[in-house]
This record gives C-alpha cells, sequence and structure tokens, in this order.
C-alpha cells in the first residue's frame, strides 16, 4: 500500500504550488500570470490603435502561453475590458458586448463576437521591456518566451482590485483610486512618508468603479495600511421616492440578479415578512446601466423600509480583505504601506535595469564611433592606404598605425567610400561627442538612488495628469452599531426644504409636492423660501447677530402634511436674534455679501463654516433688520430712504478670503439704507448709465427705474 505522506508530497504539494505561485495569487505588477499572459499575447500582436476578435487573442494566448482551456482566458480578459466596469483603471477596450459586473442578465457574448484591443494606460504597464527591465523565460514548451512580470510604472497592484482562492491561502486586495494611489507613492519617493500613519489622509479609502458608499474611519484605514488585513462595509446608492426606492448602485460584487433574488425571496417568506411594505420589484437593469426599482405598498414608510434593506440584503454589505501577494516566488502577507515600499523598491530595480540597458547601448555605440576619432586627422592616406592594400595588409596597417582592435578595424573596412567623407566624419564625432554625454549623464543616473527616485516620482505625476480622475466610491464615517441594529446611511439625493415667515420648515422628496404646500401653511403663514439641495447637505441659518446654525437636511421632517418642524428646535438657538438668511451648504464654495445701513459691507464665504461644528459665531458684526441687509449678488444697487443710490461691483473682492470688508459709497448722516437691488431685478439695465452711481457716494435716483413699481 503506498505511503500517503509519500503521495501527498509527490502529487499534492506540486499542485499546491502551482495553484498558490502561478494561478490564483497576483505578483508585484499586480497581475495574474493568465493576465499578464493575455497582455503580453495582445502586445505582441500590437493592439494598441486596433482591436481584433476576442478568439484571435484567447487562441494566440492559449497556444504560446497558457495552454488552460479558452473559457478561462476569456473570462479573465472580460474583465479587463473597459465594457465591464470591474477595474478601476481598464487595461482594455472593447467592442461589442462584455456583459456587467453588476449584472449575471446582462452576459457576455461569445468571444467571436467580440473585439478587443490594448488601452492607452496599458502602455504603462510595458514600458521598457525591451530593454531589459524584466525577466523573460522560456513557455510551457520552450517555443516563447514570456516576461516573469510586467515593468508597470504605477503601483497597479492597489489600482484595480485583486482576489483569489489558492490551496490553503487566499488574496483579496481591495483597489484605491489612481491618482491617491500615485500621490501616496510620490509622498514615500520624496520621503514625506516614512510610516502607515502618513498616508491615512491621501490613501482615504479603498475606490470601486461600481460607485456607492464606502463606510470606513482613520482606524480601519490605518489597519489597513499596516496590517493589509480588515473589513469595510458599502452601501449602495439609492433615490427615494414616496412610493418607491430606486437603487443605482450595489456594493462591489453583488449582481442585480441577487440583489431582487434576496427581496423577492424575503417578500415571498410569508405573511410575516419583514419587507411586507414591498410590493413589487422591477430590475430594470440594461447595458445602459444598472437600476432596481423597489415599489411599496400605500402608506409605507420609506426610510423603514430602507433600513430593513439595509440589514436583510446586500444593498449593505461587508467586504474583508487579505493582502497577500507574490513576491521572490513566495507568498506574502503584508500592510498596503508595506506593499508600497515592496513597490518602490521594484520599480527602483527595474529603472536600474533599464539605465543599465541603454549605458551598455551607449558605450558599445561609443566603442564604434571611437574608431572615427582615432583616424580623423589621417583619413586622406587611410583610404589610399585601403584601396592600394589587400584587405588583410589594410587592416593590419589600421591595427598597428591607429591602435585599433581588430573589430573595429574590420568596422571601418566594411564601411563605403561616401563614410570616409569630411562632413561625415564630422557628424560623426558630433555623434560620439553625444553619446559619451549620455554615458556620463546615465553613470551619474545610476549612481544616486535619489535621481531614480524623484525620476519615478516624476513618472507618476505624469500618470496622475494623463489619466487620473477624482474617486466613484464616496467616503462615509463607520456604520455605527445600535444594541439591536445599525444606523441607515443617509441617501445622497435631490430634496427640496421649504421655509416659512413663521419658522417652520419642511423637507419634500417629490418636487410636485413643493406645488401643493401652500395648501398645508396655517392662517397667516406664508412660504419664504425653497432650497433645492442633496439630503447630505446642512441648512445653514444666519443670524442678525452674526451667528450660523447648521442643519442637516435629513434631519428635517419630510411627511406630507402640515409642518411639524420648528427651525429653532432643530437649531437648538440660545441668543434671541431673527433670521437673516438661509442656504443650502453645498460645498461650503458659495458665499454671501452683507451691507450696513452706512454703506459699508462684509462678503462672508460658506467656507468659513465649513468643519464640524453646528454653531459659529462672529461672521460679521451684528445689526438689525433695519440697519443689516443681505444678498447673493455681486452687482446690485444700495437704495437709501432719500430716493438716492450708489452701484457696487465685488466680483474682484471674490479673490480674497472668507471674510472681506468692502464700502459701497458714503452716505450723509441724515440718511441710510433702506433696501438693496440686485442689478437682475432691474426692469432695464440698458437704460441706466451705471457712471452716475460709481462715484464713491449716493447720487439721487431722480427719473431711473430700479425697481418696479407696484400699483
Amino acid at each position: 500500500m503506498a505511503d500517503i505522506s509519500k503521495v501527498l508530497l509527490d502529487n499534492f504539494m506540486p499542485y499546491a504550488k502551482g495553484t498558490i505561485i502561478d494561478r490564483a495569487i497576483p505578483y508585484i505588477d499586480g497581475l495574474k500570470p493568465v493576465n499578464r499572459r493575455i497582455l503580453y499575447a495582445m502586445y505582441e500582436l500590437k493592439l494598441w490603435d486596433k482591436k481584433v476578435k476576442s478568439n484571435r487573442i484567447v487562441g494566440d494566448t492559449m497556444g504560446k502561453y497558457h495552454p488552460h482551456g479558452d473559457a478561462s482566458i476569456y473570462q479573465t480578459l472580460i474583465r479587463m475590458v473597459d465594457n465591464n466596469e470591474t477595474l478601476n483603471e481598464p487595461y482594455l477596450t472593447g467592442q461589442g458586448n462584455f456583459g456587467k459586473i453588476w449584472s449575471e442578465e446582462v452576459s457576455p457574448a461569445h468571444m467571436r463576437y467580440t473585439e478587443a484591443g490594448l488601452a492607452p494606460i496599458s502602455k504603462e504597464l510595458f514600458e521598457g521591456i525591451e530593454e531589459n527591465a524584466v525577466d523573460m523565460v522560456y513557455n510551457f514548451d520552450n517555443t516563447e518566451k514570456e516576461p516573469v512580470i510586467l515593468p508597470v510604472k504605477f503601483p497597479s497592484i492597489l489600482v484595480n482590485t485583486s482576489s483569489g482562492i489558492a490551496v490553503g491561502m487566499g488574496s483579496y486586495i481591495p483597489s484605491f483610486n489612481l491618482k491617491e494611489v500615485c500621490l501616496a507613492t510620490i509622498d514615500m519617493l520624496k520621503g514625506k512618508a516614512t510610516k502607515p500613519e502618513d498616508l491615512v489622509d491621501i490613501l482615504v479609502a479603498p475606490d470601486f468603479r461600481t460607485g456607492g458608499y464606502v463606510h470606513i474611519s482613520k482606524e480601519d484605514m490605518l489597519r489597513l495600511l499596516t496590517t493589509g488585513s480588515g473589513s469595510i462595509t458599502m452601501t449602495g446608492e439609492v433615490q427615494l421616492f414616496k412610493d418607491k426606492i430606486l437603487v443605482n448602485s450595489l456594493p462591489y460584487n453583488v449582481t442585480a440578479d441577487s440583489f431582487v433574488k434576496q427581496i423577492t425571496d424575503i417578500v415571498n417568506s410569508g405573511k410575516d415578512s419583514v419587507l411586507k411594505e414591498v410590493s413589487n420589484v422591477i430590475d430594470a437593469t440594461s447595458l445602459n446601466g444598472m437600476q432596481v426599482e423597489i415599489q411599496l405598498k400605500r402608506n409605507a414608510d420609506v426610510r423603514a423600509v430602507l433600513k430593513k434593506l439595509y440589514k436583510y440584503t446586500d444593498l449593505r454589505k461587508k467586504i474583508s480583505f487579505t493582502t497577500r501577494i507574490i513576491y521572490e516566488d513566495k507568498p506574502r502577507e503584508l500592510g498596503i504601506f508595506e506593499l508600497l515600499e515592496l513597490w518602490v523598491d521594484f520599480r527602483v530595480k527595474t529603472v536600474k535595469r533599464i539605465y543599465t540597458h541603454r549605458l551598455n547601448k551607449a558605450i558599445d555605440k561609443e566603442y564604434w564611433l571611437s574608431a572615427w576619432e582615432k583616424i580623423k586627422h589621417d583619413v586622406e592616406n587611410i583610404a589610399v592606404m585601403i584601396s592600394s592594400n589587400t584587405e588583410e595588409i589594410a587592416k593590419s596597417n589600421l591595427m598597428k598605425n591607429y591602435d585599433l582592435a581588430e573589430d573595429q578595424a574590420e568596422y571601418l573596412l566594411d564601411k563605403k567610400i561616401k563614410a570616409f567623407t569630411k562632413d561625415n566624419i564630422n557628424k560623426l564625432l558630433k555623434e560620439l561627442g553625444e553619446v559619451r554625454d549620455t554615458i556620463s549623464e546615465i553613470k551619474q543616473f545610476l549612481s544616486d538612488d535619489v535621481l531614480i527616485k524623484n525620476h519615478i516620482a516624476e513618472e507618476l505625476q505624469k500618470i496622475i495628469d494623463k489619466y487620473g480622475h477624482d474617486r466613484i466610491t464616496k467616503v462615509m464615517p463607520p456604520v455605527v452599531e445600535n444594541e439591536r441594529e445599525e444606523e441607515e446611511a443617509i441617501p445622497d439625493m435631490d430634496v427640496w426644504v421649504i421655509v416659512t415667515n413663521k419658522g417652520n420648515i419642511k423637507r419634500v422628496l417629490d418636487p410636485m409636492d413643493t406645488l401643493k404646500a401652500e395648501n398645508w401653511l396655517s392662517d397667516g403663514e406664508e412660504i419664504i423660501k425653497t432650497i433645492k439641495c442633496r439630503n447630505i447637505e446642512n441648512i445653514l441659518v444666519i443670524t442678525y447677530n452674526g451667528f450660523c446654525y447648521k442643519i442637516p437636511v435629513y434631519s428635517i421632517e419630510s411627511s406630507r402634511g402640515s409642518f411639524k418642524s420648528y427651525i429653532w428646535d432643530l437649531a437648538d438657538k440660545k441668543e434671541e436674534s431673527e433670521i437673516l438668511y438661509i442656504t443650502n451648504s453645498g460645498d461650503y464654495n458659495k458665499y454671501f455679501n452683507v451691507i450696513y445701513h452706512n454703506g459699508k459691507g462684509r462678503k462672508v464665504h460658506l467656507s468659513a463654516v465649513s468643519g464640524p461644528r453646528k454653531k459659529y459665531q462672529s461672521l460679521f458684526e451684528p445689526g438689525t433688520p433695519k440697519t443689516l441687509f443681505v444678498t447673493e449678488s455681486d452687482e446690485f444697487f444700495i437704495i437709501t430712504y432719500k430716493r438716492k443710490a450708489a452701484y457696487a461691483d465685488l466680483k474682484p473682492l471674490n479673490v480674497f478670503g472668507s471674510r472681506c470688508a468692502f464700502k459701497v459709497a458714503r452716505i450723509p448722516g441724515d440718511d441710510a439704507v433702506f433696501g438693496i437691488q440686485s442689478v437682475d431685478k432691474v426692469p432695464d439695465m440698458s437704460a441706466i448709465d451705471l457712471s452716475k452711481y460709481t462715484k464713491g457716494y449716493v447720487v439721487s435716483i431722480k427719473d431711473d427705474v430700479l425697481w418696479t413699481k407696484k400699483n
């Protein structure tokens, strides 16, 4: 009977090693062997500005480098194509239906119907491969050579996600935004980032092509940077309506089909279903995009249903990562920071190999060109000598009289007679000087690691400039777990906030409800402002005392019917002052202008209140409704009680800081500002002589019409 331990050693161990090294785990270039072989086969086909049938690519890959079946090769090719939307930075461009990562229904066409070519960014994977940048080895049958790894110019291992399960171990490396990865690596190359903590604010969180939200804290990110392992929560993106929920994205690797099935299974589970408010689920996913419509029963609480979806389906999902790669033929589990350190070391060695190859070529060229330098003063006699002797005697004379090596003498003898003309020799001597300068520069470059790292940093900056873009997945705080359930993520969607003269406030989800809001008012109440904004923003309430209160938009009551929220209950105001101005925060890149009764003013940028606090004060000097006015316009007239006016154009002040003082015009002591009129509300600006109102003091309006007169 066979010894089981010997059987395992002889058969299972080679299989396990082959699975780990040659199949499931990526290398430092971010590629598994099958990915690399597909790309190299396409590189040999020179598919930069053209596409060929996918079955041609699969055939070349299988026949030359990867004899493991066409189906697995084609599936790998599909994931690298831009149309499939798997990778942050796709290496291939496709023509035809390659399916979608977020749908099983939208399945890829057969390889005979699709075409593929190399994407522009793939050039950054191959540069230097023909200059000894990496080792080349024989393929499975010793008929072709293939690269062990590719000389990638950016840390592709972190830009495009990679996962795989081998025998006894697996790998799931999170993907990050290309620009953020390159910026982090540049900081490491320049010595600005020397420990994992230094990259937390640059590599903010993983980024995925499918979008949505990633919930992560700085502590979570530091754990990934340090250990390479950890879990993060992802949430899909939704839009809420009064009678339905539209799901526009799902966590990475969750398909619309499986998500719909989850909901359907729960709804059909019986009368006690936790999703009994759902009346129907429609999968509207197509090649144009992913969308699932969840229709709700009458009077269902939309936010309560959303909360259940987060809890019971993959609309919110926890993803675990283990960063493991093959490095120097061994699997290594390491942190993201250490992985970048290894990549920097790999890239430094690669650049040195490329420039050593260029140095050797330059030295070889200098060797042959130096033969002309040795004969430059005696060219005419040499020409006569060569023409009047046999080849052997001519070669012997060249070697003896001009200190030439045998191969240099043969090199000269092989040249045509026109090569010995003065102009050609001068050209060759000039080229010799340039080659020697190149040799000197390369030697200096290779001897200085700082120069090499600066060169790599410059390459990365060029990649950022050429291919960089903002992250796709939005970063959110971690999901907080309560005793029984998790808090829901705030949906990012368009909403409308309505404010009344009595200080009541309401959030509506349907724009048509803004037209019905008049019916929900009490006696003597009227709408003073309707603001369209995003659900994740803040409403900013500015008072005459110069205070700013923040109200999260999502916290404002949103039921249909009478107003139930009072501004000062939400803002928790402690001071006595009326509301001067209300706006939404947006990205805090807006501003407003405050004008006092004496013609002085202050420009206030919302960036002054962009911090985490709920209350800010001293934005401007306090005033009252009779002494303080506000406008969002930069071009306006101030109107005084004595029917005088002055024109202001504040656009030049926008280059200054968050608070910038100005003076519109001098106002006599017995007069004061009565109101503000922006130019877009002036009936006919072409009839107004602006030079009259820009004298630095208020002037009589007389017959000018600055506002529409009411009957």
